[in-house]
């Protein structure tokens, strides 16, 4: 399989989809610029929003992937998966508490989107132009939605990651199985 692309935005709002794009860029050295963002609800039953927070990674294989950086949970990944792939045995695991429930039924609002989405966008255009003049990419920015800051994150490939521990998928391409992924 080809992917005829020089960048992917990776936009989606699970774990198993972010390992996937997470591979893609290791294997075919395609930069993958994903983007989340998080709305959690209070449980103190207090108004208001405990976390509001836009996050932009860019994925490649000079960086950290995100189960070095802690973004993507690689438990729910293998949950997520289940349930697509076979949600009677998802359901079954969850009756005897193998995998957990439902998630945060928060939804995402479009300004609070629109500005993840533009994140990244920048985030592109700084790895082409350096326009901040920081050298390029920042591998992470995390934005505090309702705080009003920003932070860049930094991580390193972990020695023992299956990813980017080391360069044995860096351009790797087509393989069989596919990005070397079992089921």
């Amino acid at each position: 399989m080809t992917i005829p692309c020089d960048v992917i935005f990776g936009c989606t709002d699970d774990h198993a989809g972010r390992l996937y794009l997470n591979r893609v860029a290791h294997f075919y050295l395609i930069p993958v610029i994903d983007v989340g963002l998080v709305l959690m609800p209070r449980d103190d039953g207090e108004p208001g929003l405990l976390e509001m927070a836009a996050r932009v990674s860019v994925l490649f294989p000079t960086s950290a992937c995100h189960g070095c950086r802690g973004t993507v949970d690689r438990v729910r990944a293998r949950e997520e998966d289940l349930q697509r792939s076979d949600p009677a045995e998802y359901e079954r695991q969850k009756t005897e508490a193998y995998v957990r429930g439902g998630g945060n039924p928060a939804p995402a609002v479009v300004t609070f989107t629109s500005e993840a989405a533009t994140m990244a966008v920048n985030e592109l255009l700084a790895g082409l132009v350096d326009f901040r003049g920081g050298g390029g990419w920042t591998w992470q920015r995390y934005r505090k939605l309702d705080k009003g800051f920003e932070r860049s994150q930094a991580a390193q490939p972990r020695s023992d990651c299956p990813v980017c521990g080391s360069e044995e998928y860096w351009g790797l391409g087509d393989i069989d199985p596919f990005l070397d992924r079992i089921g």
